[in-house]
């Protein structure tokens, strides 16, 4: 936007060269009448002293009185001058009112042209100001970086607000990349969903076409289906929860039921609740005191100690799993340790990724969501888990909760 463009669409150039008009117009007609004024008042006096100084009174420094110029009047008879002549018959009248309207005009009409000039100016200087905001504000919009400059010393208005403008397109590109990374996820998530569910849906197609196609089916065949048919039913439906779980945990809506519980009652509820899948595996518990004390939701942390040692019982291939809890000066540490191969390195770093490790030899339910889902409860409680693996050996999982 250029300087004519400004003037010409904006209010508030308009208001000032109006108001400068007006100004300038009233100044105008009250000089004129100041003049005016003054120079009757003064060529009465004139008149006045003219008189007196007919009537014999050679004191000009004294203030004319009635009967002097009555008396100077008679004198000037013969020649129509009187007190109430008409001053503009002078001929010196015209030019001495000329001169008073000047010297009263004058100062008025140079204080308020240097007032519009420089108002229009500093008013000009903000709309520059305005502008460069407006073509931030058009590239915050547009997901672009703004590359002018905005030189501004004066900490008033329009230097914070361009500092908060500055401030919204920091929170508009947060919001944009953490609405990216969310949009990914959910990518990521759905894709990584449909294909774990694939499978089982597609034996569940085909086992109803079998009952519904098949005409002399024995009860045997019909008992061997449905147990299939119901497995798969069951592996959905833990997906399908623990992805709820996950969504839930990943939105921040998960809420906490905090409250001063006893560690080693949550860690036995948790390995007794398993130990039904365990089949040969040994899982032994062991607790430094009868009492640990700390501050957690119950329920959620149970589901997390549950979630690490069914990992091991589908991943590590192991006898043993040895659950063991104890506090030291700052923390309560809970410890699943197996004996069975242990994970490479390289996997280390995938094993709380959202399906992101995978034992070939189980079926879905040994995905692990388990393990992304324990990681988010733990991080909820202060907390974070450690990995120690060696091949051949077994898997230590720490959890480590802080502040107890």
């Amino acid at each position: 936007m250029d300087t004519t463009e400004k003037l010409i669409n904006n209010r508030g150039p308009r208001f000032i060269v109006l108001f400068y008009f007006i100004i300038v117009l009233l100044s105008f007609v009250i000089s004129l009448v100041i003049s005016s004024s003054v120079s009757e008042k003064a060529f009465e006096n004139q008149t006045d002293a003219l008189l007196m100084l007919a009537s014999g009174n050679m004191n000009v420094t004294q203030i004319p009185n009635e009967s002097q110029i009555r008396a100077g009047e008679k004198i000037f008879a013969e020649y129509g001058i009187c007190s109430d002549m008409d001053v503009k018959l002078y001929k010196s009248y015209n030019d001495f009112r000329r001169e008073v309207f000047l010297s009263v005009f004058i100062w008025p009409l140079i204080v308020s042209t240097v007032w519009c000039i420089v108002s229009v100016f500093r008013l000009m200087k903000e709309y520059t100001k305005m502008e460069q905001m407006r073509q931030k504000c058009i590239c915050i919009s547009e997901g672009r970086k703004y590359d002018g400059a905005y030189n501004d010393y004066d900490f008033g208005t329009s230097l914070r607000l361009w500092n908060s403008i500055n401030d919204l397109g920091e929170k508009m590109d947060y919001c944009t990349e953490t609405l990216t990374s969310e949009k990914e996820y959910i990518r990521d998530f759905l894709y990584d969903f449909s294909h774990q569910i694939k499978t089982s849906v597609s034996v569940l197609r085909l086992n109803s076409d079998i009952l519904a196609s098949v005409e002399n089916i024995t009860e045997e065949n019909k008992n061997e289906l449905y147990e299939e048919i119901t497995s798969h039913i069951d592996d959905v439906e833990k997906l399908v929860l623990s992805a709820l779980k996950l969504a839930k945990m990943n939105t921040g809506v998960m809420n906490y039921n905090m409250a001063e519980h006893n560690i080693c009652d949550i860690c036995k509820r948790a390995v007794k609740k398993i130990s039904p899948i365990a089949g040969n595996i040994k899982i032994s518990l062991n607790c430094s005191k009868n009492e640990i004390i700390y501050s957690c939701d119950k329920m959620w942390l149970c589901e997390a100690i549950e979630n690490i040692i069914k990992n091991s019982i589908d991943h590590a291939e192991c006898t043993t799993i040895d659950v063991t809890a104890e506090e030291t000066v700052n923390s309560v540490v809970i410890t699943i340790e197996d004996n069975g191969k242990g994970i490479e390195q390289s996997k280390i770093s995938k094993i709380f990724e959202r399906f992101g490790y995978k034992n070939e030899k189980n079926g879905m339910n040994s995905v692990g969501i388990g393990m992304s889902i324990a990681s988010k409860i733990v991080n909820a409680h202060n907390g974070e888990i450690l990995v120690k693996s060696s091949l051949g050996k077994g898997t230590q999982f720490q959890i480590v909760m802080l502040g107890y």
